[in-house]
């Protein structure tokens, strides 16, 4: 960590991810990792492909349409209940 946040890898597309993200039940810090490494490994290329995670209250995050998976940032999920109803932007 540093000053709060927890730098995340990325190559050319290094971000920082807001610690309060690290310390809510928020799975956004995580995803984004993975997806970077999925980028980086060239199992998820460009804007193709979802990721999705389950939280404790039965509401999923998911990836909106069109976002670059190497570059995600934790403004490009929603939030959904389990009818698919947005929860949060």
């Amino acid at each position: 960590m540093r000053y709060g946040r927890r730098w995340l890898s990325g190559g050319a597309n290094n971000q920082f991810v807001p610690r309060e993200l690290m310390m809510l039940n928020d799975p956004r810090a995580e995803m984004i990792a993975a997806a970077q490494s999925f980028y980086e490994r060239g199992w998820m290329v460009g804007t193709a492909g979802n990721l999705s995670a389950r939280v404790d209250d039965g509401s999923f995050w998911i990836t909106v349409s069109g976002k670059d998976k190497g570059a995600l940032t934790p403004t490009d999920f929603i939030r959904v209940d389990e009818n698919g109803s947005v929860l949060e932007k």
